[in-house]
């Protein structure tokens, strides 16, 4: 089976470093021949990094990102039926133009943000306006949309036609197996720790805020824990939390730690307590999951896809709420028992989530859809 992967429009991160998962897992099955067209050379870079054996097509170089989201909307579909694949794979939505038949990997939450075309046109400016039109549109026509949580196909329910609902599937991100050979290797995290951790960017939805309120009333309400925050993301995280930071009196308890490999980021798991999401707007959360095999309990906001991603392993707070988000981090802290019962729940959860078992029910839908099934 000949599988185009279309990742033009992605750049470094996430997006690029699940797919790589993915497609390792695709190639072990054997059977599947994997042609990947990009415009960046980064993701060039990370695939020949990778070691996998695939087939690299570069387009669109040096484009900015309209002509980019042009290109591929319009020329790009007809430029992989030449090359002769039998079904594509896109990220977030379809080509525009191509007779192929194509699944569509649904990872955006904000495309389903704005329930009406006038408020995207408004809130979101026309760039994004026709992003956001030509996903809703995916979720329409595409022969497979696969989303990465239940949460994520809720918020796209409204625009999935009802005779084609079959078509629409949930597959969670996986967990990298690198991850989870290092993790089973590794230590719990510290009980005894007072570092708490969180993965994020600065986007407004993180909340950072009440996670820096909730590290005041930590060290308020239990002064004699050293308790200290840890942010890992890339951020203006100066310009934005600096007068919050000083207000709080949090300056030299707060360390922020810019863009973290992979491979590097185990060692801050091994000494964190626990990690906290204040998140208010997630379709997945994949350092949850890692936390988890880490053996670090995961503190997070009861609402969006935190409540699948985490399951029982997990402690759901009000979202907004820095109280309640104290009062679960100190409760934690008291109990040594509860502590790592929670580090039980939680490796056992992730078992669910190893990457074999998500590329093995992602590559099924493939078939389905090359086999007219689907």
């Amino acid at each position: 089976m000949h599988i185009a992967l279309d990742m033009t429009n992605l750049s470094f991160g996430g997006s690029i470093s699940i797919l790589l998962r993915y497609m390792r897992e695709w190639l072990k099955c054997g059977g599947c021949r994997l042609t990947v067209y990009y415009s960046r050379d980064i993701i060039r870079q990370e695939i020949e990094r990778s070691g996998l054996n695939v087939e690299l097509i570069c387009v669109g170089a040096g484009y900015p990102a309209w002509r980019i989201f042009l290109f591929r909307s319009f020329r790009l579909g007809r430029l992989i039926q030449a090359h002769g694949a039998e079904v594509v794979y896109c990220v977030n939505s379809m080509l525009l133009l191509c007779a192929l038949p194509q699944v569509v990997h649904m990872r955006n939450l904000q495309h389903f943000t704005e329930p009406s075309l006038l408020s995207q046109l408004l809130h979101r400016g026309p760039y994004e306006f026709m992003r956001d039109w030509i996903c809703r549109y995916s979720v329409r026509h595409a022969d497979a949309c696969v989303y990465v949580s239940h949460y994520l196909r809720q918020m796209a329910a409204p625009w999935i036609p009802h005779d084609r609902s079959r078509r629409h599937h949930v597959v969670p991100n996986p967990i990298p197996d690198d991850v989870a050979d290092s993790a089973a290797r590794a230590s719990s995290g510290s009980f005894t720790g007072s570092e708490i951790l969180t993965v994020a960017n600065d986007y407004p939805h993180k909340d950072i805020g009440t996670l820096l309120r909730t590290l005041a009333i930590l060290r308020r309400r239990d002064p004699g824990r050293d308790w200290r925050l840890t942010i890992l993301g890339q951020g203006k995280w100066q310009e934005h939390y600096g007068e919050l930071l000083t207000a709080l009196s949090l300056r030299d308890r707060v360390s922020f730690g810019g863009y973290v490999s992979a491979s590097d980021i185990a060692e801050f798991y091994r000494r964190a307590f626990c990690l906290v999401s204040t998140s208010v707007l997630e379709a997945f959360n994949n350092t949850l999951l890692e936390a988890m095999t880490h053996g670090i309990p995961a503190v997070v906001s009861d609402c969006c896809a935190h409540p699948e991603i985490v399951g029982r392993a997990g402690i759901l707070v009000e979202p907004g709420n820095p109280e309640a988000f104290a009062g679960a981090i100190l409760d934690l802290a008291a109990s040594p028992e509860s502590y790592r019962e929670r580090v039980r729940l939680g490796r056992e959860h992730v078992k669910g989530f190893f990457a074999a078992e998500s590329a093995d029910r992602f590559l099924e839908v493939v078939r389905r859809v090359v086999a007219g099934k689907d």
